[in-house]
């Protein structure tokens, strides 16, 4: 299993959400809550879209989530369909990571809304945008 390789690797206790070198993410959030039992020093994101049911929708509607998610992580074009997302969800206490930003500038864009964390396939850009 994962957390057995990580385990082995030293990479459980790496750090903080901030500070960690691992950081697991998924769109299924029954599987971020199985790695949180298994390795609670895991830091954990919930990779979505547009929710339309279920508890996606209850945490993207009141900014709140499970305590098992440590970063709530909508895609950009939630963000700009509703940028006071960022908002709600750092109002509950959770840092905000977007996916995928590849552009300068909708990474700039990301930026000025307050997100905490981005994916993309260019560091590169990402560091110069910062």
């Amino acid at each position: 299993m994962l957390v057995e390789v990580l385990r082995r690797k030293g990479l459980l206790d790496t750090g903080d959400l901030h500070t960690s070198t691992i950081l697991m993410q998924s769109f299924d959030a029954a599987s971020l809550e199985r790695i949180k039992a298994l390795a609670p020093s895991l830091p954990t994101a919930f990779l979505f879209a547009v929710p339309t049911s279920g508890p996606a929708l209850l945490w993207y509607l009141t900014g709140s989530g499970a305590d098992y998610i440590d970063a709530m992580a909508p895609n950009m074009a939630l963000l700009q369909l509703d940028p006071l997302v960022v908002q709600r969800f750092h109002a509950a206490g959770h840092d905000v990571h977007v996916w995928t930003v590849n552009d300068r500038e909708t990474m700039d864009t990301a930026l000025e809304m307050g997100v905490d964390g981005v994916f993309t396939n260019n560091p590169d850009v990402l560091r110069a945008a910062i």
